[in-house]
């Protein structure tokens, strides 16, 4: 069987090793197998040492069935996983999901990696700064940004909120035409001058950021799209999603719709002037106003956190 240990001394940064059977790793022992299995039966066990995570959920990606859950010395065990290369899911409450994918994985065989769990923590007080200590911006830009991202949303606590961490990954259903992605995606590169970046990426449970059609979640009939700021920590987003519904009434979601909403879910949560850029509530255009440029510049300049006054 392959056993799997994540060890540390601080919680949030976990080093992975992979050894035989009653064999250890430098300096990091395994200890005894708590469910031995069936050699017929290849198997996972984890722990987590140093700092044990009791009662964190397990699963292999796309295979619910092979899950496990984490006793209070950090061990799990699963039975039945037979393929080489595989991710698995973990889960638990106080912490942001973390998948690793494992690959080429031989069974008695020995490897090392380094992976990061972050904490879900209650965001900490904002940072106060005089408006004349942050990067100059125009009197229109900055109205947007105190109705569109400081104020008027689930997250908004008067501080600014946005993503913190590139490239985006990104997952679109195969409804959405890789070009429109890229397109909708690169505009917004371009409009940062290159401080928001994207990848795509091939599932969803690896993405930041999923673009879905049909729809994976609820909301009303009467919208052809939704939008979702789904986590934020300490006034970064760290998942959002789209979800655009095909439907009579619902013409297909052109690239600037779909440029739009992702520049919703970037925290620019507002509307610009009537057919001035891809922000504008009506007659939007494929284009990047000096005011939408000077709005997501200044944003994506600013630490998150910061509540200017």
């Amino acid at each position: 069987m392959t056993r799997f240990m994540l060890n540390t001394t601080v919680v949030v940064t976990l080093t992975l090793m992979v050894s035989a059977c009653g064999r250890t790793g430098p300096g990091n022992p395994v200890g005894p197998d708590p469910n031995p299995t069936p050699a017929s039966a290849p198997s996972l066990t984890t722990v987590l040492s140093g700092e044990a995570i009791a009662g964190a959920a397990v699963e292999v990606v796309d295979k619910p069935e092979l899950n496990g859950v984490t006793n209070r010395e950090g061990w799990y065990l699963i039975e039945g996983v037979k393929t080489t290369t595989f991710k698995v899911k973990y889960e638990r409450n106080g912490y942001l999901m973390l998948i690793m994918e494992y690959r080429d994985v031989r069974l008695g065989s020995e490897h090392t990696g380094d992976v990061k769990m972050t904490p879900r923590v209650i965001p900490p007080g904002p940072i106060l700064v005089p408006w004349s200590q942050l990067p100059p911006i125009s009197n229109e830009a900055k109205d947007y940004i105190v109705k569109n991202n400081l104020t008027g949303n689930w997250y908004s606590n008067g501080a600014v909120t946005r993503w913190n961490t590139f490239p985006i990954k990104v997952y679109a259903d195969p409804y959405f035409t890789v070009q429109d992605v890229a397109d909708a995606t690169n505009i917004w590169t371009r409009a940062s001058n290159g401080k928001i970046t994207f990848r795509l990426v091939s599932t969803r449970d690896e993405a930041d950021m999923t673009l879905n059609s049909p729809p994976r979640a609820v909301f009303s009939n009467q919208f052809c799209a939704a939008n979702w700021v789904e986590a934020v920590v300490s006034n970064v987003i760290t998942k959002a999603s789209h979800h655009f519904r095909k439907s009579e009434g619902c013409k297909d979601e052109s690239r600037i719709d779909l440029a739009q909403n992702i520049g919703f879910i970037l925290g620019l949560d507002g509307f610009t002037a009537e057919g001035t850029d891809l922000m504008s509530r009506l007659n939007p255009i494929w284009n990047v106003s000096p005011l939408l440029s000077e709005i997501v510049n200044w944003l994506y300049s600013v630490e998150p956190g910061t509540r200017p006054e």
